[in-house]
């Protein structure tokens, strides 16, 4: 039979090992974004899955390029953006855009082979 200190024990230490994963993961992704000069472009007023992409990196979201096309300030970056959320680069030939909200690591994953 189990212990008791092992049915609390196992819980609390699955916890912080999870915390870790993520942390771990999150700032992976950040520093490829990074690295390959992409922005998000949102509209956390008027588009749901822009506030649902932000949700997504939750504290870490200081960290990333963000250019908020709500902002009247940014209205000439965001005049030719056809769609948001939208992730820009243009460190690649001819830029590179990839549309819509990504709220898993193996989705950004897919995007970054």
């Amino acid at each position: 039979m189990f212990d008791l200190k092992y049915i609390i024990i196992i819980p609390i230490v699955s916890y912080f090992v999870y915390h870790i994963y993520i942390n771990v993961k999150m700032k992976t992704l950040i520093s490829t974004l990074k690295k390959r000069g992409y922005k998000l472009y949102v509209d956390g007023s008027k588009c749901g899955h822009c506030v649902d992409q932000l949700i997504f990196f939750g504290p870490y979201l200081n960290q990333i390029d963000i250019v908020h096309c709500d902002d009247v300030k940014n209205k000439a970056y965001c005049d030719n953006i056809p769609v948001l959320p939208l992730f820009k680069s243009n460190l690649y030939p001819g830029g590179r855009e990839i549309a819509g909200s990504k709220l898993t690591f193996s989705e950004f994953d897919e995007l970054f082979k």
